[in-house]
């Protein structure tokens, strides 16, 4: 599943706020999981200063991601595998 997700991004075209190195996370876990952490975000942005001034809104990407896991119950691992 991982190899066909990452050959369907690699046809996608880059574009802030739909297909960027933030969402393709979001894209992951609700191909696996049927949620997507990220839907409130999606097409809120559409340029990397547009991103930046969310993020500082936010806190920072790591506390962003890291509340987004938490919505969704996403838990850390001592043993990841690929896809994790």
């Amino acid at each position: 599943m991982l190899a066909s997700f990452l050959a369907d991004l690699a046809r996608r075209p880059f574009r802030w706020g739909d297909c960027d190195c933030s969402l393709i996370i979001a894209d992951w876990w609700r191909l696996n999981h049927g949620v997507d952490p990220a839907a409130h975000l999606r097409g809120t942005y559409a340029s990397e200063a547009e991103c930046e001034a969310l993020l500082a809104r936010e806190g920072g990407r790591l506390a962003l991601v890291t509340r987004l896991a938490a919505s969704v119950g996403a838990v850390p691992t001592d043993a990841p595998r690929p896809g994790d």
